[in-house]
């Protein structure tokens, strides 16, 4: 906790935070271990079936396989570099070969990794014997711009060379500095197959606006295995949605992940051309419960005059674990639109079904039914079946 006071201190004053989380990654040995630096920025890693690299989600091994898309701030007119490492070869506790180089690109212009230039084939993870297994993206910036390299191409079936690879080595010897961007990934193999375990420390050298203090407190309270739910009221307090819907604050965070890449986040802007199309939803579950998921949005017609509160924008029962789409879809998606003026809150809440399978009691409702959705009440609705408080939530706000 003392950690994460001093971060929270340091945001409030816009200090450089990248101290305060050093510390996160010395915990994990990976700057000892790889004689590197603490990255400045975040890295978005997203895998082609739809998983995200995100603060201690566990991924089966079958979510990670393939290249990942890669999104980072970009400087105009810079190049980056990605390297993609494994330290942990052949187990954590026997680093014989580290480092294990899975994937170089050099001569990137801005984040489009495609048009960079492919010095090592990817090389999609693979778990240990035993033990956890730390897989790590690196992104750096080239200073001088576009790299005339004497790194020798490697094929995915070229492995000798990838060992005794070194990142720092790598990044001394073309005066990459430290690095801008990372991304770590902690595995662990079991009796049936491998799981992974995210851990992502975000910090910046940049002040903070007051919208991104909860996201940044909630990401360092999960990497640092505190409770997470305070960071999570605090956000839905702060924009009025607990006193608005008449609800608990979730107790874990909601990923949710729309087909143009966009991720909803604590309150973040989003526009309306990122918020098209059915989201990919994904929470901590137990398998063998059922839950309930809401998307809603308050400020039908506007937050200042609510004449329509709430519009519910999508309804599904009876899903199994965390399995959206084998659930009973009750009223079908309506993608966000904005309001004439201000901002409109989008919520999405879960909420588990104590009672296992439920029966509704009310006609499907079709996209094009809008009407039967104004005024509805996720509160009275978890109350009418039983469902207690929110599980998991997350929201965003759409601008007019």
């Amino acid at each position: 906790m003392k950690s994460i006071f001093l971060l929270f201190v340091a945001i409030v004053l816009h200090c450089d935070a990248s101290s305060y989380l050093e510390e996160a990654f010395e915990k994990n040995e990976i700057l000892s271990d790889l004689n590197i630096e603490a990255p400045e920025s975040f890295l978005n890693v997203v895998y082609p079936g739809g998983a995200e690299l995100n603060l201690g989600n566990k991924l089966n091994t079958s979510d990670v396989q393939g290249r990942p898309k890669l999104t980072w701030d970009i400087e105009k007119d810079s190049y980056y570099t990605v390297v993609f490492t494994l330290p942990d070869t052949p187990t954590r506790a026997t680093q014989t070969l580290r480092e294990f180089r899975m994937w170089l690109k050099m001569n990137i212009p801005g984040n489009d990794v495609q048009k960079g230039d492919e010095v090592e084939e990817y090389i999609s993870a693979l778990p240990a014997q035993e033990g956890l297994r730390r897989f790590i993206y690196f992104i750096f910036k080239q200073p001088d711009g576009i790299i005339e390299y004497d790194e020798k191409y490697h094929s995915k079936e070229d492995v000798v060379p990838r060992r005794y690879t070194s990142a720092s080595k790598l990044a001394k010897k073309y005066g990459l500095g430290r690095p801008k961007f990372h991304r770590n990934i902690c595995t662990f193999k079991t009796n049936f197959d491998c799981k992974f375990q995210v851990l992502t420390v975000i910090f910046s050298n940049y002040q903070l606006k007051d919208i991104m203090k909860s996201i940044f407190l909630l990401f360092v309270a999960i990497a640092l295995n505190c409770d997470a739910s305070s960071y999570l009221e605090e956000a839905f307090e702060r924009n009025d949605i607990l006193s608005d819907s008449k609800i608990v604050a979730p107790k874990y965070y909601l990923n949710v992940l729309y087909p143009s890449g966009a991720k909803v986040n604590l309150g973040n802007v989003l526009k309306t051309s990122e918020v098209q199309g059915v989201p990919k939803i994904t929470w901590d579950a137990e398998d063998s419960c059922y839950y309930a998921l809401v998307f809603y949005n308050p400020d039908a017609l506007t937050r200042a005059e609510p004449t329509h509160r709430e519009f519910r924008d999508w309804l599904v029962l009876n899903i199994p674990g965390n399995n959206v789409e084998k659930g009973d879809e009750v009223e079908e998606y309506i993608p966000a639109v904005p309001a004439k003026e201000g901002l409109r809150r989008y919520i999405y809440l879960v909420f588990k079904q104590s009672n296992g399978t439920i029966k509704y009691d009310k006609p499907y409702l079709p996209k094009e039914d809008k009407v039967s959705r104004q005024n509805t009440s996720v509160s009275k609705l978890a109350e009418k079946y039983g469902f207690g408080d929110p599980v998991a939530g997350n929201f965003y706000l759409l601008p007019a």
